[in-house]
């Protein structure tokens, strides 16, 4: 897995393709938004920055917890970002409770999750 292919090594993204992770509350909010993404994928039209991106960002589902955590904890913790890191056991609390969960996320479904 290389995210930088798509959100460019300094976490800037690619206009157009992939949005910024650098300063955002996709990457710096609640750490179930981005477990929840990297774990079934995103589809659909999502705003970053006051920018809208609309491509899918498949899922990593197939990596296991302690790779996902150390992913997410890295962007949390890069770029000036002081998000708290993510434990390999919350990743694997989520990965059983959205177990049957077959399809990428939306944007608005997440965030209907957060409130």
């Amino acid at each position: 897995m290389t995210c930088a292919a798509c959100h460019q090594g300094d976490g800037g993204g690619l206009e157009g393709v992939a949005p910024p992770l650098v300063g955002v509350d996709w990457v710096t909010g609640p750490a179930g938004l981005s477990a929840r993404i990297l774990l079934h994928g995103l589809s659909g039209p999502v705003e970053v920055l006051g920018k809208t991106y609309n491509l899918e960002m498949p899922a990593f589902g197939f990596m296991v917890d302690e790779q996902i955590a150390a992913v997410l904890t890295y962007v949390r913790r890069a770029w000036g970002h002081r998000a708290d890191p993510v434990s390999p056991e919350f990743i694997s609390k989520l990965r059983q409770e959205y177990s049957s969960r077959d399809r990428p996320w939306s944007a608005t479904e997440l965030l209907e999750l957060e409130k």
